[in-house]
């Protein structure tokens, strides 16, 4: 992962897997194109569109937001900007870890929950809604990141769970340097109890 924020996390899944990996790449994950979405991802990228333009002209007044911006030219989507990588993969446990900061908590991450299917994922989707709808945090450079990193983070479940990889989301605030100063014994065993825990329900 990409700056200091999840360094403590880091250092602390290298005692449980000596093998982790930050930003890992599989070869399936990556921005998909018109053609190569799911059902379920063209449903979020379209209502993540509508939603731009009904709410993106008063998100940021006086500035014009662009939905065609937002993934709609397949011939943007090429090259390696459009790969994806995972905070953490832990090969010992086939588990991959998503470490959210502030930023993922917004209104159109929330709208990208509405159209999750059911069941196969393994963090609490309606906890992280209720965060998106409790932060709604704001990034304007530029004015669709937003809905973009929206758009990448359902990529990231929705490919994982096809792919039969389990994942799991943890809260920043949880596993920040604060977090595990004066209490790193019962972090790290609250963190290995998830992720056993993950990796029985996934067999």
């Amino acid at each position: 992962m990409r700056g200091k924020a999840g360094l403590p996390l880091f250092r602390a899944l290298k005692t449980l897997d000596p093998d982790v990996k930050d930003e890992y790449r599989f070869e399936w994950l990556f921005i998909p194109k018109s053609f190569e979405r799911s059902e379920t991802e063209k449903k979020i990228i379209e209502n993540l569109w509508a939603d731009c333009k009904q709410r993106g002209k008063n998100k940021f007044p006086g500035k014009e937001c662009d939905y065609t911006d937002i993934y709609t030219r397949d011939e943007k989507i090429t090259g390696v900007s459009r790969r994806l990588e995972f905070d953490f993969f832990l090969p010992k446990y086939n588990l991959i870890i998503e470490l959210d900061e502030i930023q993922h908590f917004t209104v159109e991450r929330s709208i990208t929950f509405n159209h999750y299917p059911k069941e196969g994922f393994y963090y609490d989707c309606s906890l992280w809604k209720k965060l998106c709808d409790n932060y709604q945090k704001k990034d304007s450079d530029p004015l669709t990141r937003d809905w973009k990193r929206a758009f990448r983070d359902a990529v990231r479940d929705l490919r994982a769970k096809e792919h039969n990889f389990p994942l799991i989301r943890l809260f920043i605030k949880d596993y920040d340097a604060k977090a595990f100063s004066g209490n790193e014994p019962n972090v790290m065993l609250e963190l290995k109890k998830r992720i056993v825990e993950t990796t029985r329900k996934h067999e």
